[in-house]
């Protein structure tokens, strides 16, 4: 079993068999607690779930969010689920990746990549348990952080100082792939300018700019082998994500910028997504237009329904939520 570890609240006595728990290691950084105010304010662990028949067991925590973190993002509370025990060989290796690997309390680059096995079926109902039905499932879409354009520690330094799971979807960097810039004419028509100019450091001036970053996801058939780094799950139980695109399609200029980087097909496909009825397009690489407007708020991961946190010792899935909810505590 991979070796995962517990927090001192809430101990577990005696291991379960397999499981070799090192009670009293709880990550270095990153996990929700860690962005809300006080620093030191106590959310407790909730009793061990268990399910005996897939050899799974979690518990859960109710993170509230601060008052300013609720106003900015939508997103009220995020239950994290900790996995305690975790089926036999779920964990392997992914050779000659060449791949960072995102860490929060730190980076690594992997030629040998160990991460946790999406692929095979053996596994899918451990995914389905852990993430309430939501992975792996044609109504998701997911977006694997890798953060290795451009200047890898600039951009996983942000990731972090910018609250993870709360940082602006919208990139910060010179020359970005996948960026369209937008002025207006005379007459206040939005017109392109040109792609994948510079992109504005001051924040006020990155708000005020009309713009619109081209994020790849992976549909179903598409979805990563294995599971080393941070993993966002969208679809339509966010609120916050659904209000987002009624935004978008709301917003004429929005639309407009939408047009004319020939974004069209995926906004439809989007628009399906939201509905509940995706549809599959042909590469299976779907994106979700990030618009840069002032009267829209920006995209953030915590938009997402769900993140897949793999750290150096742990797995941990977070659920974001717009309303207050209880711990589930089912069998």
């Amino acid at each position: 079993m991979p070796e995962l570890p517990l927090h001192s609240e809430n101990p577990i006595e005696e291991p379960k068999e397999g499981v070799q728990a090192e009670v009293g290691r709880e990550e270095a950084v990153g996990m929700p607690e860690d962005f809300t105010e006080p620093k030191d304010t106590k959310f407790e662990w909730s009793e061990i779930v268990e399910n005996k028949e897939l050899g799974v067991s979690y518990r859960e925590k109710i993170i509230e969010l601060p008052k300013h973190r609720q106003e900015e993002t939508g997103i009220k509370i995020i239950r994290r689920r900790q996995l305690i025990q975790l089926p036999e060989g779920i964990l392997r290796s992914q050779p000659k990746t060449g791949q960072r690997v995102v860490y929060l309390e730190g980076s690594d680059w992997k030629e040998n990549l160990e991460g946790y096995d999406v692929q095979s079926e053996e596994f899918t109902p451990f995914w389905e348990y852990i993430t309430d039905n939501r992975f792996p499932s044609e109504s998701v879409w997911t977006h694997l952080f890798l953060g290795d354009w451009g200047n890898w520690d600039n951009h996983i330094k942000r990731f972090k100082q910018e609250g993870a799971y709360f940082q602006k979807v919208f990139p910060k960097k010179d020359g970005w792939p996948g960026c369209w810039f937008f002025g207006k004419d005379s007459s206040g028509n939005v017109q392109q300018e040109s792609e994948n100019h510079r992109i504005p450091e001051d924040e006020k001036e990155l708000a005020d700019t009309l713009a619109l970053y081209d994020m790849s996801l992976n549909e179903k058939e598409c979805f990563r082998p294995i599971i080393a780094n941070p993993l966002f799950i969208f679809g339509n139980k966010n609120k916050a994500f659904v209000d987002y695109f009624d935004k978008i399609s709301s917003n004429q200029e929005a639309l407009r910028m939408i047009d004319l980087a020939e974004k069209g097909e995926d906004y439809n496909r989007l628009s399906s997504l939201i509905s509940g009825k995706a549809i599959s397009g042909e590469h299976h690489h779907p994106s979700i237009p990030v618009i840069r407007h002032p009267d829209i708020k920006p995209l953030r991961w915590c938009h997402s329904e769900l993140a897949v946190m793999p750290t150096k010792k742990s797995l941990n899935v977070l659920f974001f939520d717009t309303e207050k909810k209880e711990s589930k505590k089912d069998n």
